[in-house]
């Protein structure tokens, strides 16, 4: 079975779409010219698919801020969350920053994320003074996060109120200087360390009742602190990011992530795909999404993204379906969906033509087999309506027209994404 590589998947599909010019130009003489013309304007000047193709193809890496004291498990995390060891690069400070900053880079130097480490919040939240709050105010502003992670040991109670209550007070004032805010995350790092303290692989603890109800008490007791203040993280989330490799650090760092799969020795992570879900999901910047998922390839996003262009083709067809054409609108539809197919086959990596995304249609049951049918029921049922409702009967046809596309759509999404036969 082939595999996704989210990367090159995401150049596969926008070179499609930078091409799709040439597509309709190529498109069989069998297809009226009005029909190309119209298609061409329906998705060429669609704003959200041309907004999702520039997320696409100005993918970034994500900013993550990460507040909380020493030894809390910050470059772990990093790490666990990467699945492989990092390595961090550390370039010219920006602007009036108080705080590490990192570029975290694999062998070949591609960026993955963008960190900065505060460190030190403990002093922060002890110090008389207003300068570590306001240090802290200008980091997220000059550094303009998309995520806000604090950190705190699971097994240690102490200093997390005051903690919790100056973070409360810095996002709070921060918050009204900004535009974007970053979305708030609570990680409770080394859960592994919870008693008892000697079970310590999640293979074996997530069984464990005891060591289980210990981690969910902590997170119980922190998001009642939360509420009490009235803060509101995204997620409060347990994570456990124990890793290790047979050979050292200065050789690891030369290896590709693949390559230093091979000398994985540990790997007692826990959670972190949930943590990793939930960072994706809370990115609002469709760039930094786009960067998330191919820094991590994560295959989920051809699913969403799938679903998202399936919905902008069923937009457009239903406008094509209500507007006056000199030609009939099954031709339209016929090729609008088979662009469509074309676009899912490219999001899985996969390059197809026109002609064969057509037959795809037609064996998928779209408007070149049955769809006939339906657009006869369709025009019938308009009929139908404009003699009892004069008006609505365009919408009739329009609602079939677009969940005839979405059908179509979902077939494909199955076929090139799930890699499930439709039958």
């Amino acid at each position: 079975m082939e595999k996704y590589e989210v990367s090159k998947n995401f150049d596969v599909i926008f070179n499609m779409y930078e091409n799709l010019g040439k597509i309709f130009d190529s498109m069989p003489e069998s297809i009226p010219l009005p029909v190309k013309t119209m298609l061409r304007h329906a998705v060429l000047d669609d704003v959200e698919l041309r907004n999702l193709m520039a997320g696409i193809k100005n993918r970034r890496p994500p900013r993550f801020m990460m507040v909380g004291n020493s030894g809390c498990g910050k470059s772990s995390l990093i790490n666990a969350i990467l699945g492989w060891y990092a390595k961090h690069v550390s370039p010219v400070q920006v602007g009036t920053l108080k705080a590490q900053y990192s570029v975290i880079t694999d062998a070949d130097n591609n960026k993955h994320f963008e960190i900065l480490d505060t460190r030190g919040l403990c002093e922060s939240v002890q110090s008389s003074s207003q300068t570590a709050e306001d240090n802290l105010i200008q980091n997220l502003i000059d550094f303009s996060p998309d995520a806000l992670i604090y950190l705190h040991q699971c097994d240690v109670r102490s200093g997390i109120e005051q903690e919790l209550e100056f973070l409360k007070t810095v996002i709070e004032k921060s918050n009204n200087l900004r535009k974007n805010n970053p979305a708030f995350f609570i990680v409770l790092t080394q859960c592994d360390k919870m008693d008892p303290s000697y079970v310590s692989d999640p293979s074996l603890f997530t069984g464990n009742e005891l060591k289980m109800t210990h981690i969910k008490e902590r997170i119980d007791q922190v998001r009642a602190i939360c509420e009490n203040i009235n803060l509101s993280p995204i997620d409060i989330i347990p994570v456990c990011s124990l890793m290790d490799w047979d050979i050292d650090k200065d050789q690891l760092l030369k290896l590709s992530p693949s390559q230093q799969n091979e000398h994985m020795s540990l790997d007692w992570r826990y959670n972190i795909d949930v943590l990793r879900a939930s960072l994706l999901s809370s990115l609002t910047d469709v760039k930094a999404q786009m960067g998330f998922s191919a820094a991590l390839n994560i295959k989920s996003i051809f699913n969403k993204l799938s679903v998202k262009i399936i919905n902008i083709f069923s937009g457009i067809s239903a406008s094509i379906a209500v507007t006056p054409i000199p030609v009939s609108d099954i031709f339209i539809l016929c090729a609008l969906q088979a662009l469509l197919v074309m676009i899912i086959a490219a999001l899985s990596g996969r390059k197809i033509t026109f002609k064969a995304a057509g037959e795809l249609v037609t064996s998928f049951g779209g408007i070149g087999a049955v769809g006939f049918g339906l657009r006869i029921a369709a025009q019938q049922l308009s009929k139908f309506a404009n003699t009892v409702f004069p008006g609505i009967g365009s919408g009739i046809s329009a609602g079939i027209a677009a969940a005839g596309t979405k059908t179509i759509g979902e077939c494909a999404r199955k076929y090139f994404i799930d890699r499930i036969e439709v039958k």
